[in-house]
């Protein structure tokens, strides 16, 4: 549940800034101007007591754009964004071609696909058939 933090049940706060929301629900909408498509949606949401809060609901996004904005900008709130590829090959080609590296993921039935990804993919938090926390 998305709230004040010290309240019962939240499990996520606000994000840092008003500045801060109006940038990951435009980059929200840039991902799906691009192609995207929404799965979860957090845009429009509010917190009741506190609508004026900088809350951004929990968002996931699916087929995204690997030449679009997205893929290569740190979001810095709570938007997962998945592409699906074919190959490992091309999971670790787009990992090793972001610029930052901070996280990835990957979901496979192959034990032989996860650790060539463990060992290739150039990520500083990795995970193999479970979501990548950023801490």
């Amino acid at each position: 549940m998305t709230g004040f933090g010290l309240d019962q049940g939240v499990q996520m706060g606000p994000v840092i800034s008003q500045v801060s929301r109006q940038r990951i629900l435009s980059l929200i909408d840039r991902g799906v101007q691009e192609g995207a498509k929404v799965l979860v949606d957090g845009r429009g949401k509010t917190v009741t007591g506190y609508e004026r809060g900088s809350f951004v609901h929990p968002t996931v996004l699916s087929n995204i754009n690997v030449h679009g904005e997205l893929i290569r900008t740190e979001i810095f709130g709570p938007v997962l964004d998945m592409i699906h590829l074919k190959t490992t090959d091309e999971a670790i080609e787009l990992v090793n071609s972001g610029q930052y590296g901070n996280m990835a993921s990957l979901f496979t039935t192959s034990g032989t696909a996860a650790r060539k990804f463990r060992h290739e993919a150039g990520a500083g938090n990795m995970s193999i058939n479970i979501g990548a926390v950023a801490l």
